[in-house]
Protein backbone atom coordinates (compact mmCIF):
# COMPACT_ATOMS: atom_id res chain seq x y z
CA UNK A 1 0.00 0.00 0.00
CA UNK A 2 2.84 2.39 0.33
CA UNK A 3 4.05 2.37 -3.16
CA UNK A 4 0.35 3.24 -4.31
CA UNK A 5 0.26 6.12 -1.32
CA UNK A 6 3.42 7.56 -2.84
CA UNK A 7 2.93 7.44 -6.46
CA UNK A 8 -0.19 9.48 -5.69
CA UNK A 9 1.53 12.07 -3.55
CA UNK A 10 4.02 12.24 -6.24
CA UNK A 11 1.66 13.08 -8.70
CA UNK A 12 -0.69 15.24 -6.22
CA UNK A 13 2.84 17.39 -5.71
CA UNK A 14 3.39 17.58 -9.25
CA UNK A 15 -0.40 18.18 -10.47
CA UNK A 16 -0.06 21.75 -7.86
CA UNK A 17 3.10 22.55 -8.91
CA UNK A 18 2.24 22.73 -12.44
CA UNK A 19 -1.04 24.34 -11.65
CA UNK A 20 0.46 27.17 -9.55
CA UNK A 21 3.18 27.69 -12.51
CA UNK A 22 0.46 28.05 -15.06
CA UNK A 23 -1.59 30.03 -13.36
CA UNK A 24 1.21 32.33 -12.56
CA UNK A 25 1.70 33.02 -16.50
CA UNK A 26 -2.17 33.21 -16.84
CA UNK A 27 -1.95 35.95 -13.71
CA UNK A 28 0.39 37.38 -15.56
CA UNK A 29 -1.11 37.85 -19.11
CA UNK A 30 -4.14 38.50 -17.76
CA UNK A 31 -2.39 41.60 -15.41
CA UNK A 32 -0.85 43.06 -19.00
CA UNK A 33 2.26 44.16 -20.54
CA UNK A 34 4.19 46.69 -18.26
CA UNK A 35 7.09 49.33 -19.55
CA UNK A 36 9.83 46.88 -18.13
CA UNK A 37 8.13 43.87 -19.96
CA UNK A 38 7.37 44.87 -23.05
CA UNK A 39 9.42 45.25 -26.50
CA UNK A 40 6.73 46.66 -28.70
CA UNK A 41 7.10 50.74 -29.12
CA UNK A 42 3.45 50.39 -30.17
CA UNK A 43 2.52 49.22 -26.93
CA UNK A 44 4.85 51.49 -24.93
CA UNK A 45 3.04 54.33 -26.60
CA UNK A 46 -0.27 52.81 -25.76
CA UNK A 47 1.26 52.63 -21.86
CA UNK A 48 2.54 56.07 -21.69
CA UNK A 49 -1.56 57.35 -22.84
CA UNK A 50 -2.54 54.94 -19.94
CA UNK A 51 -0.38 56.74 -17.59
CA UNK A 52 -1.43 59.88 -18.67
CA UNK A 53 -4.64 58.33 -18.06
CA UNK A 54 -4.18 57.22 -14.74
CA UNK A 55 -2.42 60.44 -13.41
CA UNK A 56 0.95 58.24 -12.76
CA UNK A 57 2.82 61.62 -13.39
CA UNK A 58 5.87 60.18 -11.80
CA UNK A 59 6.07 57.27 -14.92
CA UNK A 60 5.22 59.79 -17.41
CA UNK A 61 7.79 62.27 -16.45
CA UNK A 62 10.88 59.42 -16.62
CA UNK A 63 9.85 58.86 -19.78
CA UNK A 64 10.60 61.70 -20.95
CA UNK A 65 14.16 62.56 -22.25
CA UNK A 66 15.17 65.76 -20.86
CA UNK A 67 15.71 67.42 -24.19
CA UNK A 68 12.32 66.14 -25.66
CA UNK A 69 10.04 68.88 -27.93
CA UNK A 70 6.77 68.29 -28.02
CA UNK A 71 4.31 70.06 -30.58
CA UNK A 72 0.94 71.10 -29.69
CA UNK A 73 -0.51 72.48 -32.74
CA UNK A 74 1.57 75.45 -33.38
CA UNK A 75 3.31 75.54 -30.08
CA UNK A 76 6.33 73.92 -29.19
CA UNK A 77 6.27 72.70 -25.33
CA UNK A 78 9.64 71.86 -23.27
CA UNK A 79 9.38 69.45 -20.77
CA UNK A 80 8.61 71.23 -17.86
CA UNK A 81 5.60 72.57 -20.01
CA UNK A 82 4.68 68.63 -21.23
CA UNK A 83 3.00 67.31 -17.29
CA UNK A 84 0.95 70.87 -16.93
CA UNK A 85 -0.06 70.41 -20.27
CA UNK A 86 -0.82 66.50 -20.00
CA UNK A 87 -2.80 67.37 -16.24
CA UNK A 88 -4.98 70.12 -17.83
CA UNK A 89 -6.28 67.83 -20.21
CA UNK A 90 -7.58 65.71 -17.89
CA UNK A 91 -7.88 62.55 -19.52
CA UNK A 92 -10.89 59.91 -18.82
CA UNK A 93 -10.73 58.12 -22.32
CA UNK A 94 -8.18 57.62 -25.43
CA UNK A 95 -8.20 55.46 -28.62
CA UNK A 96 -5.16 54.64 -30.58
CA UNK A 97 -5.92 54.00 -33.96
CA UNK A 98 -3.97 53.59 -37.15
CA UNK A 99 -0.92 52.59 -35.38
CA UNK A 100 2.31 52.45 -37.78
CA UNK A 101 5.88 51.56 -36.06
CA UNK A 102 9.03 51.85 -38.27
CA UNK A 103 12.11 51.17 -36.66
CA UNK A 104 15.54 53.42 -37.07
CA UNK A 105 18.52 51.86 -35.01
CA UNK A 106 18.08 52.02 -31.23
CA UNK A 107 14.53 54.50 -31.90
CA UNK A 108 11.47 53.79 -32.77
CA UNK A 109 9.11 55.94 -34.94
CA UNK A 110 5.36 55.12 -34.21
CA UNK A 111 2.74 57.04 -36.45
CA UNK A 112 -0.69 57.01 -34.79
CA UNK A 113 -3.98 58.87 -34.47
CA UNK A 114 -5.00 59.49 -30.78
CA UNK A 115 -8.83 60.40 -29.71
CA UNK A 116 -9.00 61.31 -26.32
CA UNK A 117 -11.95 62.42 -24.38
CA UNK A 118 -11.56 64.59 -21.43
CA UNK A 119 -13.49 65.67 -18.75
CA UNK A 120 -13.65 69.48 -19.80
CA UNK A 121 -14.92 68.59 -22.85
CA UNK A 122 -17.75 67.03 -24.72
CA UNK A 123 -16.22 66.57 -27.93
CA UNK A 124 -13.22 64.37 -27.92
CA UNK A 125 -10.18 65.66 -29.45
CA UNK A 126 -8.96 63.83 -32.82
CA UNK A 127 -5.34 64.31 -33.14
CA UNK A 128 -2.59 62.34 -35.61
CA UNK A 129 0.36 62.22 -33.76
CA UNK A 130 4.56 61.28 -34.55
CA UNK A 131 6.07 59.89 -31.31
CA UNK A 132 9.98 58.77 -31.21
CA UNK A 133 11.05 56.54 -28.97
CA UNK A 134 15.10 55.51 -27.94
CA UNK A 135 15.23 52.85 -26.74
CA UNK A 136 18.63 52.24 -24.58
CA UNK A 137 21.76 50.90 -26.75
CA UNK A 138 22.48 47.52 -26.01
CA UNK A 139 25.08 46.03 -23.74
CA UNK A 140 28.09 45.44 -23.90
CA UNK A 141 28.79 41.62 -24.02
CA UNK A 142 31.15 42.07 -20.93
CA UNK A 143 28.50 44.18 -18.55
CA UNK A 144 28.57 43.38 -15.03
CA UNK A 145 25.39 41.59 -13.12
CA UNK A 146 24.33 45.39 -11.82
CA UNK A 147 24.37 46.59 -15.44
CA UNK A 148 22.27 43.80 -16.59
CA UNK A 149 19.59 44.31 -13.77
CA UNK A 150 19.71 47.80 -14.52
CA UNK A 151 19.36 48.04 -18.32
CA UNK A 152 16.80 45.35 -17.63
CA UNK A 153 15.20 48.14 -15.66
CA UNK A 154 15.70 50.95 -17.74
CA UNK A 155 12.50 52.44 -19.74
CA UNK A 156 12.55 53.69 -23.07
CA UNK A 157 12.78 57.06 -23.55
CA UNK A 158 9.79 59.65 -25.20
CA UNK A 159 12.43 61.46 -27.51
CA UNK A 160 9.42 63.64 -29.23
CA UNK A 161 5.72 64.20 -29.76
CA UNK A 162 4.23 65.92 -32.57
CA UNK A 163 0.58 66.50 -32.66
CA UNK A 164 -1.37 68.01 -35.39
CA UNK A 165 -5.07 68.47 -35.81
CA UNK A 166 -7.07 67.35 -38.83
CA UNK A 167 -10.42 67.36 -37.25
CA UNK A 168 -10.44 69.20 -34.13
CA UNK A 169 -10.78 72.87 -34.33
CA UNK A 170 -8.68 73.54 -31.33
CA UNK A 171 -6.43 72.07 -29.64
CA UNK A 172 -6.23 73.03 -25.88
CA UNK A 173 -3.34 74.40 -24.54
CA UNK A 174 -2.56 76.25 -27.88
Amino acid sequence: MKPTFLKQSLWTIVLAIGCAGLSGCTLNALGGPTLSTTTSAEQTQRLFWENVKQGKWQTVQALLLPNITWRNGSRVLSREQILPYLKQLQVKDYLLTDVTVKPNSNEMTVVYRIQITTASSSQPLNLSAVAVWQQLPPLPTDATKKQKKQAAKAAPYLLSVEDLVPDSPAVPGS
